[in-house]
Protein backbone atom coordinates (compact mmCIF):
# COMPACT_ATOMS: atom_id res chain seq x y z
CA UNK A 1 0.00 0.00 0.00
CA UNK A 2 2.92 2.41 0.27
CA UNK A 3 1.85 3.59 3.36
CA UNK A 4 4.48 1.35 5.39
CA UNK A 5 7.13 3.00 3.95
CA UNK A 6 5.94 6.85 4.65
CA UNK A 7 4.57 6.31 7.46
CA UNK A 8 7.76 4.02 9.02
CA UNK A 9 10.20 6.67 7.75
CA UNK A 10 8.01 9.45 9.69
CA UNK A 11 8.66 7.61 12.86
CA UNK A 12 12.01 7.38 12.93
CA UNK A 13 13.41 8.87 16.32
CA UNK A 14 9.97 10.04 17.62
CA UNK A 15 6.69 8.99 18.71
CA UNK A 16 4.21 11.08 16.66
CA UNK A 17 1.39 9.13 15.64
CA UNK A 18 1.88 5.04 15.38
CA UNK A 19 0.00 2.62 13.96
CA UNK A 20 -2.20 1.11 16.40
CA UNK A 21 -3.63 -1.84 14.38
CA UNK A 22 -3.66 -3.33 11.09
CA UNK A 23 -7.26 -4.48 9.54
CA UNK A 24 -8.85 -6.45 6.35
CA UNK A 25 -12.18 -6.39 6.34
CA UNK A 26 -13.95 -8.81 3.10
CA UNK A 27 -17.12 -7.72 2.07
CA UNK A 28 -18.41 -10.96 1.19
CA UNK A 29 -21.72 -9.85 -0.33
CA UNK A 30 -20.11 -7.36 -2.51
CA UNK A 31 -16.49 -9.06 -3.26
CA UNK A 32 -14.78 -6.28 -2.08
CA UNK A 33 -11.87 -6.53 0.02
CA UNK A 34 -10.71 -3.24 2.39
CA UNK A 35 -7.31 -3.16 3.66
CA UNK A 36 -5.69 -0.53 6.30
CA UNK A 37 -4.92 0.43 9.94
CA UNK A 38 -5.53 2.60 12.60
CA UNK A 39 -3.38 5.54 13.53
CA UNK A 40 -3.18 7.75 16.73
CA UNK A 41 -2.39 11.28 16.79
CA UNK A 42 -3.20 13.60 20.16
CA UNK A 43 -4.82 10.77 21.52
CA UNK A 44 -7.24 10.64 18.39
CA UNK A 45 -7.62 8.01 16.90
CA UNK A 46 -8.19 7.46 12.67
CA UNK A 47 -9.04 4.92 10.97
CA UNK A 48 -7.23 4.83 6.98
CA UNK A 49 -8.65 2.45 4.74
CA UNK A 50 -7.46 1.97 1.19
CA UNK A 51 -10.05 1.62 -1.54
CA UNK A 52 -9.14 -0.63 -4.32
CA UNK A 53 -9.45 -0.21 -8.12
CA UNK A 54 -12.86 -0.52 -9.26
CA UNK A 55 -13.74 -0.51 -5.52
CA UNK A 56 -17.28 1.01 -7.40
CA UNK A 57 -18.08 -1.98 -9.13
CA UNK A 58 -18.11 -3.70 -6.07
CA UNK A 59 -20.93 -1.63 -4.65
CA UNK A 60 -20.36 1.13 -1.08
CA UNK A 61 -23.31 0.62 0.79
CA UNK A 62 -22.54 -2.54 3.25
CA UNK A 63 -18.84 -1.71 2.95
CA UNK A 64 -18.97 1.85 4.13
CA UNK A 65 -21.34 0.59 6.83
CA UNK A 66 -19.30 -2.20 7.98
CA UNK A 67 -15.65 0.52 8.46
CA UNK A 68 -18.07 3.40 10.32
CA UNK A 69 -19.27 0.67 12.67
CA UNK A 70 -15.77 -1.12 13.02
CA UNK A 71 -13.85 1.97 13.59
CA UNK A 72 -16.40 3.34 16.35
CA UNK A 73 -16.21 -0.20 18.58
CA UNK A 74 -14.48 -0.13 21.77
CA UNK A 75 -11.17 -1.99 20.32
CA UNK A 76 -10.94 0.40 17.53
CA UNK A 77 -12.30 3.77 18.70
CA UNK A 78 -11.62 6.18 16.24
CA UNK A 79 -12.90 9.59 15.71
CA UNK A 80 -12.67 9.70 11.72
CA UNK A 81 -11.82 7.49 8.77
CA UNK A 82 -9.44 8.52 5.86
CA UNK A 83 -10.60 6.92 2.65
CA UNK A 84 -7.13 6.28 0.58
CA UNK A 85 -8.78 6.04 -3.07
CA UNK A 86 -5.90 5.69 -6.01
CA UNK A 87 -5.02 8.87 -8.30
CA UNK A 88 -6.41 8.37 -11.40
CA UNK A 89 -8.00 10.36 -14.52
CA UNK A 90 -10.48 7.73 -15.01
CA UNK A 91 -14.18 8.12 -15.22
CA UNK A 92 -14.85 5.36 -12.63
CA UNK A 93 -12.08 6.22 -10.16
CA UNK A 94 -13.66 9.92 -9.95
CA UNK A 95 -16.73 8.80 -9.22
CA UNK A 96 -15.72 7.08 -5.88
CA UNK A 97 -14.71 10.35 -4.82
CA UNK A 98 -17.72 11.90 -5.49
CA UNK A 99 -19.87 8.83 -4.28
CA UNK A 100 -17.65 9.02 -1.06
CA UNK A 101 -18.76 13.01 -0.99
CA UNK A 102 -22.27 11.94 -0.99
CA UNK A 103 -21.23 9.92 2.42
CA UNK A 104 -19.66 12.88 3.77
CA UNK A 105 -16.55 12.43 2.92
CA UNK A 106 -14.38 15.71 2.33
CA UNK A 107 -10.66 15.92 0.69
CA UNK A 108 -7.75 16.09 2.90
CA UNK A 109 -4.55 15.88 3.67
CA UNK A 110 -1.97 14.03 5.86
CA UNK A 111 -1.23 17.18 8.28
CA UNK A 112 -2.44 16.39 11.08
CA UNK A 113 -0.43 12.52 11.01
CA UNK A 114 3.23 14.34 9.83
CA UNK A 115 5.78 15.76 12.42
CA UNK A 116 5.91 19.27 12.42
CA UNK A 117 8.78 20.30 10.07
CA UNK A 118 8.03 17.59 7.67
CA UNK A 119 5.64 19.40 6.05
CA UNK A 120 6.36 17.95 2.36
CA UNK A 121 5.07 14.54 2.48
CA UNK A 122 1.20 16.07 3.18
CA UNK A 123 0.24 14.69 -0.35
CA UNK A 124 0.57 11.72 -2.20
CA UNK A 125 1.29 11.48 -6.25
CA UNK A 126 -0.58 7.68 -5.87
CA UNK A 127 -3.11 8.65 -3.17
CA UNK A 128 -6.33 10.82 -2.58
CA UNK A 129 -6.89 11.14 0.53
CA UNK A 130 -10.52 11.88 2.02
CA UNK A 131 -12.00 12.26 5.73
CA UNK A 132 -15.38 11.41 7.37
CA UNK A 133 -16.13 11.99 11.35
CA UNK A 134 -17.62 8.49 12.70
Amino acid sequence: MDAFQNIQSNQIGNQHSKIQRWIEVWDYSSDAIYRGFVAEHNKERTLFVFFEDRALEHGLKSGLIALFELADIATFGCSQIVACVIRSQRTDEMELVRSLGWCGFNLTTLTPWVPCGNQGSCLSNKWLFLVAEV
